[in-house]
């Protein structure tokens, strides 16, 4: 008897450690992270489902100075001088914001303008925790996602961005200074036949409807070969 009792005891133990592991619920287990979307292709800007189209190099100039577009300016006001309108007039919630440097001034107007000018073509290669996006001016642009600070090159001087995920889209902001930034957000629809790229600039409240701007462009995925 003084053999079977343990081996008694032992199987009631294995017996009641099973029950418990089955009492677990599956809300009580870990969530498992849905898998990002994935960018990578070739994509054709559509212009039908764009709120703007792309504008020649040559007839980009006077555009630009009045500050409007095909549509009457979608991202008109903002990136130029000084005024109302302007880049040296914002008042941030913690009073004035100090005048923009010319070299600050020159870096947001030329990631404005950028934003203004999508290209028509855009190629996207991605990693586990990287980005590359190319233009159709061969021109490659890399975003880390895990919000570590990228630099990026314009004519102007370097502009600093910051990307990350918010659910299945990718959110890539650029940092212009004054408490201004430019925000693209990169989303798949159409079941991931169509990548969409809205571009928001955020210039402070003080602005009115003029201080925050959103444009949205459409691409379509490249047909195969």
């Amino acid at each position: 008897m003084a053999v079977v009792r343990p081996i008694v005891l032992f199987i009631a133990c294995s017996v009641l450690a099973t029950w418990a592991g089955a009492q677990t619920h599956a809300g009580d287990r870990p969530a498992i992270p849905a898998p990002k979307p994935n960018f990578s292709g070739e994509w054709t800007l559509n212009r039908e489902l764009s709120d703007e189209t792309p504008r020649s190099e040559e007839g980009r100039g006077d555009d630009d100075r009045r500050g409007s577009g095909r549509r009457g300016g979608s991202f008109g006001g903002f990136g130029g001088g000084g005024g109302r309108g302007g880049y040296g007039g914002y008042r941030g919630p913690r009073g004035p914001a100090p005048p923009p440097t010319p070299d600050d001034r020159a870096k947001a107007q030329d990631a404005v303008r950028d934003a203004r000018s999508p290209s028509p073509n855009l190629t996207i290669s991605h990693s586990a925790v990287n980005i590359a996006i190319t233009d159709v001016r061969g021109r490659t642009r890399f975003f880390q996602t895990t919000g570590a600070i990228d630099k990026h090159q314009f004519e102007s001087g370097t502009v600093d961005s910051t990307s990350s995920w918010n659910g299945d889209q990718l959110v890539v902001q650029y940092e212009l200074g004054n408490d201004r930034r430019l925000t693209y957000t990169y989303s798949l629809t159409s079941g991931g036949r169509q990548l969409v790229v809205r571009v928001h600039f955020d210039g402070g409240s003080a602005y009115g409807p003029r201080g925050s701007k959103t444009i949205k462009y459409v691409y379509d995925a490249a047909r195969p070969k």
